[in-house]
């Protein structure tokens, strides 16, 4: 074989190094750890997100047939904050779903299968979707409750 048969041989049409296609990657224990440590920063995130949407939810349920005029509006922007496919706010109900990898019309489709039911007089308070923080039924809010259109956290 000529000198230019096994250029040919080992280097592909790019010129890269066909030997190279099967060599390991190799990672510096600091290149390991860095992503590591990228993934547990973003953990207090991940959190805060699912405190969000888990207020939410609890939000949807509680107040549904609330007929306190301050309960109602706290159900009918949580309603509205499900419904919405607003990309711009950070904290909204797509991008909660889109950063904790969540299947946004899955959940929708519980959450309004759940309020169907409610509302058509069903046992829902044994159900799997009523379960979240349902430990004090009867207790006024206190917790954090996503407010006004852009909603801002608000304690009430």
């Amino acid at each position: 074989m000529t000198g230019t048969a096994m250029a040919e041989r080992r280097y592909g049409a790019d010129g890269e190094a066909i030997e190279s296609l099967f060599q390991p990657d190799i990672l510096a224990p600091a290149q390991y750890f860095d992503g590591l440590m990228k993934e547990q920063a973003r953990a207090p995130e991940r959190d805060l997100a699912l405190a969000m949407l888990e207020d939410a939810v609890m939000c949807f349920q509680k107040y549904l047939k609330s007929t306190c005029e301050k309960e109602r509006h706290i159900f009918t922007e949580t309603e509205e904050w499900f419904l919405s496919d607003d990309q711009d706010w950070v904290f909204s109900f797509l991008n909660l779903c889109d950063f904790l990898g969540l299947d946004l019309e899955f959940l929708r489709k519980g959450l309004f299968r759940w309020k169907d039911a409610a509302l058509s007089g069903q046992d829902v308070e044994n159900s799997k979707l009523s379960k979240v923080n349902n430990d004090t039924p009867n207790q006024k809010p206190d917790g954090l409750h996503t407010g006004g259109k852009r909603g801002l956290l608000v304690q009430h």
